[in-house]
């Protein structure tokens, strides 16, 4: 029985969607920190002192958000378009081990790991920007580290190219 979770285990860390799914988890677990932080009375002091920090439209939140997660879909989308092209022309003229090393290359996991934790971070806060009665609840931080990790993807798809 022992063997049989021993395998399962081995299966598992080596599948080409496990370093992805534990990025993804982290970035998503990162949402939450810095939404907490973002209407934490310490976020609310930073975004004091530094006014160009603040978003006061909920309006213009959503929009760079949902720009920016439409924009890294579609780079996730041609990049691993890409890989599938590889994989598929390695497939049919080299040998298995070769594509076993192909799937199993950690960059291409982390590269989509890191784009599918934007998407998910994205996503994720654009569910918490709220428009109501008793005020404006726009996660200004959180929003301006998507931006950040917006600018990190594209130069992580030149890289990756």
């Amino acid at each position: 029985m022992n063997n049989f979770f021993q395998k399962k285990y081995q299966k598992t860390v080596n599948s080409i969607a496990f370093y992805p799914a534990i990025i993804a988890l982290g970035f998503l677990a990162l949402c939450g920190l810095m939404i907490t932080l973002d209407y934490s009375g310490q976020g609310k002091f930073i975004k004091g002192q530094l006014h160009w920090l603040r978003l006061k439209d909920a309006s213009t939140a959503r929009s760079i958000i949902a720009a920016i997660a439409s924009g890294i879909i579609s780079l996730t989308v041609f990049s691993f378009s890409m890989v599938m092209i590889v994989l598929n022309q390695a497939a049919s003229q080299m040998s298995n081990r070769v594509l076993g090393q192909l799937i199993g290359n950690k960059f291409q996991q982390i590269v989509l790991g890191i784009y599918i934790g934007t998407i998910i971070y994205a996503f994720f806060l654009l569910s918490t920007i709220r428009d109501i009665d008793s005020g404006i609840y726009i996660p200004a931080l959180s929003t301006y580290l998507l931006i950040f990790f917006t600018i990190f993807d594209i130069f992580l798809f030149i890289y990756f190219l």
